[in-house]
């Protein structure tokens, strides 16, 4: 509420400059002629210098709590993750695929298909140069919050302990795979992962390298990930109605 224009266009003024751009093309496109065009829309003065980026440190918090009016208490659970160049990356993103990204998933499976304790429950992997995150969130009626803390509780504990089977992994490589393929049929979706690579990376990986990679995993590998990420600190965020003192006890 306090925003003002001058910040906004002070913001915009001091990092959005060439030295902090990335341009991405896809197509069938002459390179020097674009660079030399690019260049010259963005002769704009200084190139300007990039932000000092520092990891993040120790999480302060273990749980989160909000009081909200509305029908749903809405849950949250997340985990340090290393970055995206880390060698666990493709480990990690197996472990996800089988946690709760996608309708097979066990999340989905146990607490949605099984049990219809909420319309929805997913699990997340984001990672950034320094550091990522494996998030689990999903909603559900006050009433139903504590037997669905229980059963994702009693997924993690598995799968930090047993980690996933043959059949897991192998559904798992095979998704992850037909996805990315199917994901890169548009220009943008190519030129996305070019911009992304390059910003994140610094260079382009080939998407030969990264389904290597993916093909790459062990069980073994997964189910050491797993009980390294599912088994450190995790901060639980819990936002609803009415009195969540007894979620929080479960949470802690």
């Amino acid at each position: 509420g306090g925003l003002t224009r001058d910040d906004v266009a002070g913001f915009f003024s001091q990092w959005y400059r060439p030295h902090n751009l990335v341009v991405t093309v896809a197509g069938d496109v002459d390179h020097d002629l674009l660079a030399e065009r690019v260049a010259t829309v963005l002769d704009v003065g200084a190139s300007g210098s990039a932000p000092i980026r520092r990891a993040p440190g120790p999480a302060t918090d273990e749980v989160v709590v909000a009081h909200d009016p509305g029908e749903l208490v809405h849950l949250a659970y997340g985990w340090r993750t290393p970055g995206t160049e880390h060698p666990d990356r493709f480990a990690l993103a197996v472990l996800n695929h089988v946690l709760g990204a996608t309708p097979s998933s066990r999340l989905f499976q146990r607490v949605r298909e099984e049990r219809g304790l909420t319309y929805s429950i997913s699990s997340g992997l984001s990672q950034y140069s320094d550091a990522g995150a494996l998030t689990v969130a999903c909603a559900t009626g006050p009433s139903k919050a504590a037997t669905v803390m229980e059963i994702i509780d009693a997924e993690l504990s598995a799968l930090a302990a047993d980690g996933v089977t043959e059949a897991e992994l192998a559904r798992s490589q095979r998704s992850i795979r037909g996805s990315l393929l199917l994901g890169l049929e548009t220009s943008g979706a190519r030129s996305m992962r070019l911009g992304r690579a390059e910003t994140l990376r610094g260079r382009v990986v080939a998407l030969d390298e990264h389904l290597a990679g993916i093909e790459a995993v062990r069980a073994a590998d997964v189910a050491r990930v797993a009980h390294e990420v599912l088994g450190s600190a995790r901060v639980t965020s819990l936002v609803g109605p009415g009195d969540l003192d007894s979620l929080v006890a479960r949470a802690e």
